[in-house]
C-alpha cells in the first residue's frame, strides 16, 4: 500500500519513477535497503531509550531529536515493516494521515525546479535511499508538527548508520552528501573528522 501510495504521489518524476521501478525489478535490492533502513532505526532507538545523555560528538543529530520528542522514550522510532503493519491495521489514522500527506509534499518538490530536483542526477537505488531517508524525517516533522526534526532525523539517521553501520548500501549512498561542503558542518565532531580524513 505504501509503496503503490508513493508511485501515485511522484508519477510527475521521471526519476522517482525510474527509482521505484528499479526497486520493483530488484526486489533483493529493496531488501536490502529496507533492513539497513530498519537496522540503523533500531539502535537510535538503543540510544534515545538509553537514560545516559546521548554523545553529543557522534550522535548530535539524535540527541537534538530526542529533546524535541521527549515521547520517544515511552514509543520509539517505528521501523519500516512497523509502519507498514500500522498503516495495513488502519487503527491509526494519524499516522497514515501523515505518511499520505508526506508523500504529496516530496512528490510536489520532485518537479522541475522543485526542491527535490536535486535527486534527479542520481542512479535510481541512490535515489531511492534519500528518497527514504528524507521521507521518513518528513513524515515525522508533519507527524509531530515540527518542521526542525526533519533536519535532526537526516542527521541522526546518517550519524548512527556511518557509526554502527558504515558500510551499508543506504550509508554509502548518502556519504557523498554528508561530506558536501555546505552539509559537513551540521555533522556531529567525530563523525566530521572520519569523514574528513576518508578519501
Amino acid at each position: 500500500m505504501i509503496r503503490d501510495q508513493a508511485a501515485w504521489s511522484f508519477r510527475r518524476s521521471p526519476e522517482a519513477r525510474t527509482a521505484l521501478h528499479w526497486f520493483r525489478a530488484n526486489p533483493e535490492r529493496f531488501e536490502e535497503i529496507t533492513n539497513e533502513f530498519d537496522t540503523i532505526i533500531k539502535n537510535m532507538n538503543l540510544l534515545l531509550k538509553g537514560n545516559d545523555p546521548i554523545d553529543q560528538d557522534n550522535f548530535g543529530g539524535v540527541a537534538r531529536l530526542k529533546q524535541a520528542i521527549p515521547d520517544l522514550n515511552q514509543s520509539p522510532l517505528l521501523s519500516l515493516e512497523e509502519l507498514t503493519k500500522t498503516v495495513n491495521s488502519k487503527e491509526h489514522n494519524d499516522v497514515l494521515q501523515a505518511i499520505m500527506d508526506t508523500f504529496s509534499e516530496v512528490g510536489s518538490g520532485l518537479s522541475i525546479g522543485g526542491d527535490w530536483n536535486w535527486v534527479a542526477k542520481e542512479a535510481p537505488r541512490v535515489m531511492g535511499s534519500a528518497l527514504l531517508i528524507e521521507g521518513y524525517a518528513r513524515m515525522l516533522a508533519r507527524y509531530w508538527h515540527n518542521d526542525k526534526i526533519k533536519r535532526d532525523f537526516a542527521l541522526g539517521f546518517e550519524e548512527t548508520g556511518w557509526v554502527f553501520v558504515r558500510n551499508s548500501s543506504i550509508i554509502q549512498d548518502v556519504k557523498k552528501w554528508m561530506k558536501d561542503p555546505d552539509e559537513i558542518g551540521e555533522v556531529s565532531p567525530n563523525v566530521r573528522q572520519q569523514l574528513q580524513v576518508e578519501a
